[in-house]
């Protein structure tokens, strides 16, 4: 693996890599039982050093009792996870003598009172990293041991070695010496030391805990009963543990907690206000020395005495440490209205500056008209299971405000709001796809960050973004500023836009690595790198976008020198910038330029490149204001047709789609390959198909003829082919299937071939009427709960609306059913329905067409079993989409004789 790779923290763990370097209990818990040997065992055993429970993760059939001792001498609570075969009296003696908790795990039958005694006699610092909340050894004592002649010295020991034991002691037994006892030594008997702590967590390599992580819950004052507390006894504790105050019952608050013992507790620091029990927490001398204190005291003020006053003082004190969510929510609107007051004291400076047409030369190409209307490009093979990228450019959101004077930044809020959610109707294949934003958003940060804002709150997808030249204009609310560093600025968009799933990138790759894990390399990393790491990173992603502004130093006019970057740039920058991302751009063409990589620009190639486009590449770009795409002779492929512009209109993102696999096994030659888990798990993973790990035991294969797979599992005599984590019998042998896999892919393919089509018919129109039309197994996407169930047994179509995958209701029609949908954006989905029939455009989907009985009301069907011959369906779609075979009936061979196909020959199949 490169050294990239290591450095980005990508290296994929195998677990059985890892227990070989180091055999010990951790590693061992990462290997699943059925693939755990005698061998691991005892190596993890050998190297036990009592931390963590090893009988807990180990594989119950290779467990010895020798081995289960071991354990128990180690650790004494891997009791509780001793074979019943193995589990005797020396065993549970050996546990609770490491472990005196462990009488918890002893059968009550041999819990004698010798054992006992010893328990809670040695109930002190046992397993304490561990085991702080594990109950004390005398919770587990037998009743009738505790209420016997001995059970008072008993519980005297049990007090005297563990304080909190006080708890499980009988009312008759407690005196006042031993609730003394019991609230002097809280600390030593029943807490430990933060340093110990550090100690055995460094020790172990762990995370280290808080500060504050060790301090009780409870304390032994909270268990002392009536008979016995009085005011001295709750001094006493408050004076040595001043946080105890917090759990004086509360019937005795009343009487033994007053101001004056508040006072004293807060004292120790403003921390302590989080302990101080009502009513005097709301004491307005105790808040204030608080919050005199620290502004972070506000935090445990109740929240009727968080007052404005005592807010806006710990905000303006305290910053951004002091949380808004911790303010009442009328004081929270009161804080942003005065936020607002003080940005906006004068009008807001909107005027919007337009630049001239810029000339777009694209000879020796097709250049498609300019259009308003949205465009999805059918530029994947497979499109219903491409990954969809969205785009859109040069917004100019100040051009599209009307005109007035705005004094109040909420007015430009929701007016930009409204704009994010003209978009939302676009994304028209659910949640799954990528966002791209080719810059020119706005010429000011407040306009382009609340832009993004908007855009992350109503979509769940990654937003890939770059600059244009009118953000680096660098405005604000009252105009433009002074000149400043172009870097100062990206810094400043980056720092607003970038959250969750946001990227802007300037030279700059986003990655997502073996198909689901998110990568950023940036410009230093990728020159830094060499070519061998930077390409094998790069065959390693199913997705590569290349992104940048671009900037325009090969334009021969349209460059800085007539002012398309204001002040910010120069034209000596402005080539030294082309320069940068060209270089970067070399680099990565160099490393995968047979890869589909996608070049996100604001300015077009020809303005930082003489190079011809790559033609496995797609290119997208703005800038110009003049839309189109370009199809060059050599088949590079450039999208500059969603820009928007200075004329207000809709917005809406156009779409194109690109296949996301990855495949780890590419290189292996035909024939039959044993492989390691972790590379099935990597080849589903790259193929969209979610896996976590594979666990089952034996030898797994990958079967690849003329680039098509199949995987097959063996434990001993049993055969298995699999469909992903699921096994199914195989009746032949591996051999045999793979002489089989040509001739069985073909029968599918031509099986499967008429019901496909009709799959494609359906989403096609439903996209018409504007519907999602995305196809997972036997299912046509409508809307996120509206759908159309094509029945593969009879080619019946079935329209529903599901709130969850068991109560259904299923419609005549799909003119019924979209009676109840509406559009986002106030269309009604049944008007266009209704439009496109008139049109004829919808001859599968039709009112006139639908075969089924009509009914005046939905049908409520509560059962799932529509979804397994989807879920069969959708594994046989890999074959189509992703060349993997995970269905097999041998039935299906005998096709390949037959000359024609109909939907029914489906039947074989689910």
């Amino acid at each position: 693996m490169g050294n990239l790779e290591e450095k980005l923290n990508l290296r994929e763990i195998n677990p059985m890599e890892e227990f070989n370097k180091l055999p010990n209990v951790y590693n061992l818990a990462k290997i699943a039982k059925s693939q755990q040997t005698y061998d691991m065992l005892q190596k993890a055993f050998d190297n036990y050093d009592g931390y963590g429970e090893i009988l807990k993760v180990a594989a119950k059939k290779l467990l010895t009792y020798d081995l289960c001792k071991i354990a128990c001498e180690k650790r004494g609570s891997n009791l509780q996870y001793v074979p019943k075969k193995f589990l005797d009296v020396v065993i549970c003696e050996i546990a609770v003598k490491c472990n005196p908790r462990a009488l918890a795990y002893v059968p009550e039958e041999w819990r004698t009172y010798e054992l006992c005694l010893f328990a809670v006699s040695n109930d002190s610092r046992e397993e304490k990293w561990l085991r702080q909340r594990e109950k004390c050894a005398l919770a587990s004592v037998p009743k009738a041991l505790v209420d016997g002649s001995d059970g008072q010295k008993l519980c005297e020991i049990a007090v005297e070695k563990n304080s909190l034991a006080i708890e499980y002691v009988p009312l008759k037994y407690i005196t006042k010496s031993m609730a003394y006892k019991a609230v002097k030594n809280s600390w030593p008997g029943g807490f430990y030391e933060y340093t110990e702590i550090v100690e055995i967590y460094k020790k172990h390599q762990l995370e280290l805990p808080e500060p504050e992580w060790h301090t009780a819950t409870v304390w032994p004052i909270a268990y002392i009963p009536e008979e016995i507390i009085d005011r001295d006894l709750v001094e006493y504790s408050v004076k040595l543990f001043p946080e105890s105050i917090a759990v004086i019952p509360r019937q005795y608050k009343n009487s033994y907690v007053t101001l004056e013992l508040c006072q004293k507790v807060m004292e120790h620091g403003w921390r302590y206000l989080k302990y101080i029990p009502d009513p005097f927490c709301k004491n307005s001398s105790i808040i204030n020395a608080a919050l005199k204190e620290s502004p972070l005291a506000l935090g445990f003020v109740p929240m009727e005495k968080r007052t404005k006053k005592r807010c806006f003082d710990a905000k303006k004190r305290g910053g951004d440490k002091i949380l808004l969510e911790w303010f009442p929510d009328r004081i929270a609107d009161a804080w942003m209205n005065e936020c607002e007051e003080r940005k906006n004291k004068d009008a807001i400076n909107i005027e919007p500056i337009m630049l001239p047409d810029i000339e777009v030369n694209m000879s020796g190409s097709i250049v498609v008209a300019d259009t308003d209307n949205m465009i999805i490009h059918e530029s994947s093979d497979n499109d219903s299971d491409g990954i969809p990228i969205y785009y859109i450019t040069d917004i100019h959101l100040e051009h599209h405000l009307p005109a007035k004077e705005y004094k109040d930044f909420k007015e430009i809020e929701t007016f930009i709001q409204k704009k994010v959610e003209e978009l939302i109707p676009s994304l028209k294949f659910g949640r799954q796809g990528i966002i791209l934003i080719g810059g020119d958003v706005a010429c000011n940060l407040p306009f382009v960050s609340y832009f993004y804002k908007c855009l992350r709150d109503n979509c769940n997808m990654p937003i890939i973004s770059v600059l244009g030249n009118h953000e680096l204009w660098d405005g604000n609310f009252w105009g433009f500023r002074e000149s400043r560093l172009i870097d100062t600025i990206i810094g400043d968009y980056k720092d607003a836009i970038e959250y969750y799933d946001t990227y802007l990138l300037e030279n700059e790759l986003y990655l997502q690595y073996k198909g689901y894990k998110k990568v950023r390399l940036d410009e230093k990393k990728i020159l830094e790198v060499c070519d061998a790491e930077l390409t094998e990173i790069c065959e390693k992603s199913s997705i590569i976008i290349l992104g940048g502004l671009g900037f325009s130093g090969l334009e021969p006019k349209f460059n800085a020198s007539m002012g398309l970057y204001r002040n910010t740039v120069t034209l000596e920058e402005d080539r030294k910038r082309s320069d940068r991302f060209r270089i970067v751009y070399e680099k990565v063409r160099k490393c995968a330029g047979d890869k589909h990589v996608i070049v996100l620009t604001h300015t077009p190639i020809n303005n930082w490149t003489y190079d011809t486009p790559n033609p496995k590449w797609i290119y997208v770009n703005g800038h110009t204001h003049k839309n189109g795409f370009v199809c060059n002779e050599n088949g590079a492929t450039v999208y500059f047709d969603n820009q928007v512009g200075y004329k207000k209109s809709q917005l809406h993102f156009n779409t194109f789609f690109v296949d996301n696999i990855y495949d780890p096994l590419k290189e292996l030659p035909d024939g039959i390959h044993e492989i390691f888990p972790e590379q099935y798990v990597d080849f589903n993973r790259g193929r969209g198909i979610y896996m976590s790990r594979f666990c089952q035991q034996g030898k797994l294969y990958a079967l690849k003829q003329n680039n098509i797979y199949m995987f097959m599992l063996q434990n001993g005599a049993q055969i298995y082919w699999l469909e992903g984590g699921r096994l199914h019998s195989a009746e032949h042998g591996i051999e045999w299937y793979y002489e089989n896999i040509s001739s069985y892919y073909t029968c599918v393919q031509r099986a499967f071939t008429p019901y496909r089509n009709v799959l494609q018919m359906i989403s096609n129109e439903v996209k018409i009427f504007g519907g999602y039309g995305t196809i997972h197994g036997c299912i046509i996407d409508i809307d996120y709960r509206s759908h159309i169930y094509l029945n593969p047994y009879d080619g019946s179509i079935h329209p529903y609306y599901a709130d969850d995958m068991t109560n259904k209701y299923v419609y005549s029609s799909v003119y019924e059913l979209l009676k109840r949908l509406d559009l986002e954006n106030g269309t009604s989905m049944l008007t266009a329905f209704i439009s496109a029939e008139k049109e004829n455009l919808l001859p599968t989907l039709a009112e006139k067409g639908n075969k089924l009985a009509k009914v005046s009301n939905a049908v409520l069907v509560t059962d799932r079993t529509i979804y397994e011959p989807s879920r069969i369906l959708r594994s046989i779609q890999y074959v189509f989409d992703r060349n993997v075979i995970r269905q097999w009936n041998d039935e299906v061979l005998k096709l390949e004789s037959l000359l024609n196909f109909s939907i029914n020959d489906l039947q074989l199949l689910v």
